[in-house]
């Protein structure tokens, strides 16, 4: 049965292909290469800082999820000259997720982490480079009526050269109407296969955006998880 629905939220999101995971006119952009990670003045919290010329547009709002903390969140506007502050739950260390925001446009994301005790952030590198997901890093579901199924697919192509094992994909931030369906965990992807994940919103009153980060686990040929981050908006 569980195969069955998959198969049909897979010819779904076939058709649906204009859901909204496209390429976008003119998105914002952001440079990681001068954002700060650093201390502030209360435990467990960081400052992220992006100097002048971090955003493009200026003033557009600049969004900021700790992945190493459940992904707990904090938005912010940035200033006129391209500069961005806001307070985060967390350290310098963890793993920080950027994106700028303007109107339903969003730029690429960007990951980073700090060096111990605060400074420069540095984008992680991946040991499963060979691994490669399509779309990369978040998908946007658009507006969604109110008793109606959004659904995207995320794809996972191995060009590992030996079987990807994956073992499921949880909702970090517990939105309950945010699911992911993968099939019966574990996953493996044989080298040069591909497999589909699905993720499907079924939204249960208005509401002016939905923000979810999905956790893909990947357990082999090494540990390392994949993150995606899902929008969507929901109308009457």
């Amino acid at each position: 049965m569980r195969e069955r629905l998959l198969s049909l939220l897979l010819a779904l999101a076939a058709l649906l292909g204009a859901c909204g995971v496209g390429p976008q006119p003119n998105p914002p952009t952001l440079r990681p290469s001068t954002v700060m990670l650093l201390p502030s003045a209360m435990p467990d919290v960081v400052e992220v800082v992006g100097s002048p010329g971090t955003i493009d547009p200026a003033g557009a709002e600049v969004q900021v999820i700790n992945l190493s903390r459940f992904a707990v969140s904090a938005t912010t506007m940035s200033a006129p000259d391209g500069s961005f502050s806001v307070l985060v739950p967390g350290v310098p260390e963890d793993r920080f997720r950027v994106q700028v925001i303007e109107d339903t446009l969003r730029s690429e994301t960007a990951d980073v982490v700090g060096p111990p005790g605060g400074g420069p952030a540095m984008e992680p590198g991946s040991a499963l480079a060979c691994l490669t997901m399509t779309p990369a890093d978040f998908v946007d579901l658009g507006e969604v009526s109110v008793g109606d199924v959004g659904v995207a697919t995320i794809t996972l192509v191995n060009g590992c050269g030996t079987d990807v094992m994956v073992d499921g994909a949880t909702p970090l931030m517990g939105m309950g109407f945010i699911n992911v369906i993968t099939g019966m965990p574990p996953v493996i992807i044989p080298p040069d296969g591909e497999r589909n994940l699905v993720i499907t919103y079924t939204p249960l009153a208005p509401m002016e955006e939905v923000v979810e980060v999905v956790e893909i686990l990947v357990s082999a040929p090494m540990p390392e998880p994949l993150y995606v981050s899902v929008f969507a908006r929901s109308v009457p």
